[in-house]
């Protein structure tokens, strides 16, 4: 365990800050007790009530673990959309195709309508499509410029660093961040 000097003080702001953590998960994620039941129970259900280092460092370690195991769960999570944006896709292009075939068939025997006990398909007429054979050649009435106004923060940090005041932008005090790295 850590040798680490805290003052009962700082103690117990960081239990109290758990359990701030606690409440608010529980008030601004309803589903957390179906889907993630047992995250509450990792970050602890045994909070310690006064300042004791000892409790407060397991249940720092959980509130660890409880990060990582949800950073897993996000990434899983992640591939399993990406797996299913793949599948949806191929269904979709899957349907595009057949329906094309569908219709070449159709056409080639000259079929305006198939009517059965479970689908009814009919050929109809579609509204003709712009094609545009070259851009560079079309007169200006015709196109549409867009224009995309974006803050350059690159150029804004750069010139508030240097002390430029800048109405509209300012910087943020610095802050902290943890890095939490898994063997």
């Amino acid at each position: 365990m850590s040798s680490l000097a805290v003052s009962p003080h700082r103690l117990s702001q960081a239990i109290a800050e758990i359990q701030r953590y606690r409440a608010f998960l529980a008030e601004t994620d309803p589903e957390l007790a179906a889907d993630e039941g047992e995250l509450l129970g990792l970050i602890g259900a045994d909070l310690p009530e006064t300042a004791d280092l000892a409790r407060a460092m397991e249940t720092i370690h959980r509130l660890i673990r409880a990060a990582i195991l949800m950073r897993e769960r996000s990434q899983a999570a992640d591939d399993a959309l990406a797996r299913q944006k793949g599948r949806r896709d191929r269904y979709t292009a899957r349907y595009d195709a057949l329906r094309h075939v569908v219709l070449n068939v159709m056409q080639a025997i000259g079929q305006k309508r198939i009517d059965t006990h479970d689908f009814t398909v009919s050929r109809r007429a579609t509204a003709p499509h712009v094609v545009i054979t070259d851009e560079t050649a079309l007169p200006e009435e015709y196109v549409r410029v867009i224009v995309n106004k974006v803050p350059d923060k690159m150029k804004i940090r750069e010139d508030l660093s240097e002390g430029v005041v800048i109405e509209g932008a300012t910087l943020s005090n610095a802050g902290e961040s943890v890095i939490i790295r898994t063997d």
